[in-house]
């Protein structure tokens, strides 16, 4: 059983790391954007350039959300708290998509479905005692 707990510990933190490394990427490659775009005048009088400030908050909560990866793969007692924070936030924040998933199609719906799944999956798995000793 603990290789089984320790294999989904380690698929937990590689998909938290990779989609968190990717979101990185994606939030550096649009901040710069919108800096390179303020320094070009608007086509359209009146119109406001892009602010760069908008893509921060995303752009820490993927820091956060890759250091806490890192650190659930390094079994860091830390890092389980951290990922039951994130998981609880991404769940709360999910649930509208539910309403949404009703009148969408079906792809969607399976796509929003998933990202309430997954947060409650890891709120349920590192909340067993199982899985808090081998983060101790």
């Amino acid at each position: 059983m603990k290789n089984k707990n320790e294999l989904t510990i380690n698929i937990s933190a590689i998909y938290l790391v990779s989609l968190s490394a990717i979101t990185i990427a994606i939030c550096l490659v649009l901040i710069g954007a919108a800096i390179f775009a303020m320094h070009i005048p608007p086509k359209t009088p009146g119109k406001l350039p892009p602010n760069p400030v908008l893509g921060l908050p995303l752009l820490l909560w993927s820091i956060w959300c890759f250091v806490t990866g890192v650190g659930v793969l390094k079994r860091r007692s830390w890092a389980r708290y951290s990922l039951l924070i994130i998981s609880a936030f991404a769940a709360v924040t999910s649930l509208p998509l539910i309403i949404i998933s009703l009148k969408v199609p079906i792809f969607f719906a399976i796509l929003f479905v998933t990202l309430i799944v997954i947060p409650v999956f890891f709120i349920a798995f590192f909340k067993r005692k199982a899985i808090k000793e081998i983060f101790k």
